[in-house]
């Protein structure tokens, strides 16, 4: 199994809070698709887009583990760039597995 740790911002990029509902289908998908997801707090970051505009982000960082095919859960990331309006999703892709004891 593979540990997958991903940032979703908090608020768009006109500054409006996401809803609830957002959160909630988000956490929904992770516990059907992943069996599970924790979440190890808000962090707050800045990057640079490829037209030179920096944008500014406090976001929660979800972490899953999964056996599942990078493809597949790189495919569910792209659901969820989309749904909060990303134009590009933070994922963290260690190469060390996790094992359940």
């Amino acid at each position: 199994m593979k540990q997958y740790r991903f940032l979703v911002p908090t608020v768009d990029n006109d500054g409006q809070p996401f809803a609830a509902a957002d959160f909630a289908w988000l956490q929904d998908e992770l516990v059907v698709r992943f069996g599970g997801w924790s979440c190890d707090g808000v962090v707050e970051g800045a990057w640079r887009a490829e037209d030179g505009a920096v944008y500014s982000d406090r976001s929660r960082r979800y972490v899953v583990v999964s056996d599942a095919a990078r493809a597949e859960v790189f495919g569910f990331l792209a659901e969820v760039r989309d749904r909060f309006r990303q134009l590009a999703l933070y994922v963290e892709e260690p190469a060390t597995a996790v094992t359940f004891l």
